[in-house]
């Protein structure tokens, strides 16, 4: 099975190309290098391949530019749709990340049933040392597991697409910086979390989509973290998804030029990473 591992000298990293528009600036130290579980739940479009790379290419990306990330870090992905891959012991990774997908988490097609199936035994297991992250579908899979088959469905609202604003809880706000504004992320869904999973608590919020992210904290310490839109996500991966999804109908004429009149609009994709290696580190 292939990995992406991330190994930097003096802040420049070996893969080239990887961090031109945003470098690193400075790795803490982890007693080891931390390993991540990707779960794979869809692929990249071909438009978004072609430029971008695959799930894996893109999170590693996103957390390697984070000022929090290790000087080593590795991913190994698990293709959980086609190969039906997972991790044969959790325990050895640092977290488990759950990626986005264009299918619907409430179906029940026979892949969908095994990750809920995976995901709810390893939520489950009181031992288990393991962060959960789960990010866009992977929220909505994490909720199915904690809440049952009717967790997540079909939004009536619509579609959230391209940067937008979600209103931050007080737990929002210390998790992930930010107290004097609204926190923008990357969105591109339609399916939603219908009600926050019991024992957990809500991160952010906005009048589309009312759970935008979750935290289960076990004392002092988050052990799962999610959100609804796709930090991993750039102004270009966006782009291209908008123009396919415009092109094949499934996102309407107004929702593209919705788009992009807010195409621009900055995003705090940076500082969900940070939250992201401070929930791996132990340090919230």
């Amino acid at each position: 099975m292939a990995d992406s591992t991330i190994r930097t000298t003096f802040g420049e990293p070996y893969l080239a190309g990887y961090f031109d528009d945003n470098p690193p600036t400075r790795f803490p130290s982890f007693h080891n290098m931390p390993k991540v579980a990707i779960l794979l739940c869809d692929k990249t479009h071909p438009t978004v391949n072609a430029t971008s790379g695959d799930y894996t290419a893109i999170f590693t990306r996103l957390l390697a530019a984070s000022s929090l990330a290790p000087a080593d870090f590795k991913l190994e992905p698990y293709d959980v749709v086609h190969a039906r891959a997972y991790p044969s012991n959790p325990s050895e990774y640092d977290a488990l990340l759950l990626t986005g997908s264009a299918a619907s988490a409430h179906e029940n097609v026979p892949w969908i049933v095994q990750l809920v199936e995976f995901m709810r035994a390893v939520l489950a297991d009181p031992a288990s040392k393991t962060k959960v992250v789960g990010i866009c579908f992977g929220h909505q899979i994490i909720a199915r597991a904690l809440s049952g088959d009717s967790a997540c469905t079909l939004n009536p609202a619509g579609w959230e697409v391209g940067p937008t604003p979600v209103r931050l809880t007080e737990a929002g706000k210390r998790v992930f910086g930010i107290r004097d504004r609204d926190m923008v992320i990357q969105q591109m869904h339609r399916d939603y979390v219908v009600s926050l999973p019991e024992g957990y608590e809500l991160l952010a919020e906005n009048d589309v989509c009312t759970v935008q992210g979750f935290v289960k904290e076990v004392e002092g310490k988050i052990e799962v973290i999610t959100v609804q839109g796709h930090p991993e996500f750039t102004e270009d991966i966006v782009d291209k998804l908008v123009t396919v999804r415009g092109e094949s109908g499934i996102l309407s004429q107004d929702i593209v030029k919705d788009v992009a009149r807010r195409r621009k609009d900055p995003t705090d994709g940076a500082k969900i990473a940070d939250a992201i290696w401070k929930v791996i580190h132990g340090d919230i």
